[in-house]
């Protein structure tokens, strides 16, 4: 099974994504949300990780740090924003 938001695998027994932090008990088994107070930060985090998925890293970034800019402690923001910058500079490398 994949995680809802970020796509990375977990166990069945699993209550959280590891690297998300994601509340995988709010989704059925057939990934539809069932109970999820849908905020603007979590649109604008699900959105610059589509962005990062489709290596559409310099939206991503910017998305990741209007974010942090409004919730500097947000750790799981914070990951992504280092892990976007780390492949926007590799894509840099690698035209």
């Amino acid at each position: 099974m994949v995680c809802h938001r970020c796509g990375s695998p977990y166990k069945s027994e699993d209550r959280f994504c590891g690297f998300c932090g994601y509340n995988l008990s709010v989704t059925n088994s057939s990934n539809f949300v069932t109970m999820h107070a849908i905020h603007a930060k979590d649109i604008q985090y699900d959105l610059g990780l589509l962005y990062f998925k489709e290596g559409k890293y310099q939206e991503a970034l910017e998305i990741f740090e209007k974010i942090q800019k409004e919730t500097p402690d947000n750790l799981q923001v914070i990951n992504m924003y280092e892990r976007t910058r780390e492949a926007l500079n590799g894509s840099d490398l690698n035209p």
